[in-house]
Parts: C-alpha cells; structure tokens; sequence
C-alpha cells in the first residue's frame, strides 16, 4: 500500500481557519522534525485510536524559519497542532471549526464534515506535543493527562486527544465519547 504523501503547510487541511496561520503552524511543525533530524518525506506512525501512516512534506527551511521558530515550547506546541490537523482531515468524520477559549480544557472545536458551521461544535479536539521522546510510555501518559483535561467541561462532546512525538515521529490518537 502506498503513502499518502502530505504537505504540512497545505491550509486545505482546514479550510475554516486562516490559511496564514495554518502556514504558520505547518513551518512549526517542519522546524520540529529538522531539529530532531528528520528530512522531508519523513514517515509519520499514527497510532490508538486511528492506525495508519502518512508522508510528511515541507519545503526548505531557511535560516529565518529557524530564527522565527526558536522557542521550543511555542514551536512544538504548532507542530503538534499542524499533525492533529491533518490527523483529523484524513483520518476522520470531522472538521476544526473554530480555535477554544482559554479555560475550557481543549483547544479547538470540532464538527462533522458534512455539516454547516452554524450547526455547532460536535466535539473538542485536545492537542500536545513532545519534541524529544525519552521513554514511549510518555507519549500514552500524555494522552491520559490531555484526556482527563479535555472531559472535565462539556462532558456530552466526544473528545479527540492527538499527541505527537516529533523525535519517533508518532502522533497517539484516542477518541472518547461523550456522556
């Protein structure tokens, strides 16, 4: 089976955002797999609740990209968002709609493609990252922690967590349904 082959600063991946800020966030997520050695075409393991496997793609970086993108912890944070986003375009029934507030527990909202955006958020999507992966049970206690996290507020929305190990790479999955 071959590939599928992505382009992380492809902002079709979410049509509902805007394109600069998924270009933003695709060159952050670029930026975090250089830094751990990784080369474009670089294979991404999807794993949990979606398995499968996808091509990430990026243009050269320059050195201003690297100046732009120095600080680690803002930088991984992107990069995560940038897989989470293309985790759930192709793997998925649903859509990011719109970015959360702060305090509500995940970071954006999530509807099914095939519905108007005026229909509602229909689940929350929690996103982290971790630059360099020390030990693989880190990634799934990550995910626990971001689980617990995002059910605590609007217990009826299902809950999608995607953490990605940039060093492995490997983006964990679980879907949890609401109550």
């Amino acid at each position: 089976m071959e590939i599928k082959q992505i382009q992380l600063t492809d902002p079709r991946h979410v049509p509902n955002l805007s394109p600069e800020i998924i270009i933003c966030k695709g060159k952050a997520a670029a930026v975090c797999l250089q830094n751990v050695g990784k080369q474009t075409g670089v294979e991404l393991q999807v794993t949990g609740s979606i398995v499968n496997t996808i091509g990430l793609n990026w243009f050269e970086l320059a050195e201003c990209d690297f100046n732009s993108y120095a600080d680690s912890q803002e930088t991984t944070e992107w990069g995560a968002e940038a897989i989470a986003f293309i985790v759930v375009n192709e793997f998925t029934e649903y859509q990011v709609i719109k970015r959360s507030y702060k305090g509500t527990g995940f970071d954006y909202m999530l509807a099914d493609k095939e519905c108007k955006l005026f229909q509602g958020t229909q689940a929350k999507l929690e996103v982290s990252g971790i630059q360099n992966l020390k030990n693989p049970s880190d990634l799934k206690s990550r995910v626990n922690q971001k689980v617990t996290q995002a059910s605590q507020k609007f217990k009826n929305l299902p809950v999608l967590v995607i953490v990605t190990a940039f060093s492995t790479p490997k983006a964990e999955v679980s879907h949890v349904a609401g109550n």
